[in-house]
């Protein structure tokens, strides 16, 4: 089990599940699950994460890394907070690895593509 703390909001993260859920699968790996723990942002900075400042690094990622990502992305749609959707999640794992890691991971899809 590899375990990460993440934010549903955060786009580097959403590029790295993204990468390790393509890397898992190209060796044939579906045995390790991944565990994405709650790291909410707007609690930890004591403020809500800025739609616009996200569009920003949507923008760079896109340039630099990910051309193929966020293609759906929309600063409008951006939640005032992510705690709902990390509460989701972690209810999710509660009924197993397999549902937890699925949710969270279409959490982030739903966001941003």
């Amino acid at each position: 089990m590899i375990e990460v703390y993440a934010d549903i909001g955060c786009p580097f993260t959403h590029v790295g599940l993204r990468r390790f859920v393509e890397r898992r699968a190209e060796m044939g790996r579906e045995d390790v699950q991944l565990w994405v723990r709650s790291w909410p942002l707007e609690v930890v900075n004591e403020k809500p994460l800025d739609p616009d400042f996200i569009a920003e690094e949507i923008v760079d990622i896109r340039e630099q890394l990910a051309p193929d990502l966020f293609v759906g992305f929309e600063t409008e749609k951006f939640p005032v907070s992510s705690l709902p959707a990390l509460t989701l999640a972690l209810a999710a794992y509660g009924v197993g690895a397999k549902v937890g890691e699925a949710v969270s991971l279409r959490l982030r899809d739903l966001l941003f593509e």
